[in-house]
């Protein structure tokens, strides 16, 4: 049973003939490993929401624009709102470029 157990312990499957067991390194490395296709994994899940989150900013500041110019009134509006407008132009909306 002596030489069964030390021929176990020689074989190349099971490491280091004189260790008993994994190493601190060993350990390290093998959560190293494991862990990067998760980091990976959560950084592609960021970035699929990063539109989604930027397209909502985009509708909250629109909103907010359009809830500022109703309390300002059309009176108290920006010159340049009133020269861009579609009124200018006899009534007609902008020709398609």
């Amino acid at each position: 049973m002596a030489e069964l157990m030390n021929a176990l312990r020689m074989s190349p499957l099971l490491g280091h003939p004189t260790r008993k067991g994994p190493s601190q390194l060993d350990t390290v490395v093998t959560i190293a490993i494991a862990s990067v296709p998760a980091v990976l994994l959560t950084l592609k899940a960021s970035l699929d929401q990063l539109s989604g989150v930027l397209d909502s900013a985009a509708q909250m500041r629109d909103s907010w624009n359009r809830l500022r110019n109703k309390e300002t009134g059309p009176s108290q509006r920006d010159e340049t709102d009133e020269q861009t407008s579609p009124a200018d132009d006899g009534g007609q909306p902008p020709a398609a470029a």
